[in-house]
């Protein structure tokens, strides 16, 4: 699984994303909700997403907000393409 980090504080996202990373995780880390919404539609494969509420550009629940809205907006392939690459890590673990 691949997760994002979000947060506007660089020194938040170093900490969560070096535990993240010490257990195992592969990570994403933005420290902008606008980059990170350009992140999320490049990368398919974002499966969960930790993110600060309070940033500049846009609150956390904006951010999820409009996150949510453009995976909906996908084309359906698109959309079966990031679910087999979903099906794909659930059955064989964790691909470096």
């Amino acid at each position: 699984t691949l997760v994002l980090i979000l947060d506007d504080e660089r020194e938040i996202v170093d900490l969560v994303n070096t535990h993240a990373e010490a257990w195992g995780i592969r990570t994403i880390v933005e420290t902008s909700p606008l980059r990170a919404l350009r992140t999320l539609e490049r990368t398919p494969g974002i499966r969960i997403a930790f993110v600060d509420v309070r940033m500049p550009e846009l609150s956390g629940v904006e951010f999820i907000a409009a996150a949510r809205a453009a995976r909906r907006s996908w084309t359906p392939s698109r959309r079966r393409r990031a679910a087999r690459r979903s099906l794909a890590l659930a059955r064989f673990g964790r691909t470096r």
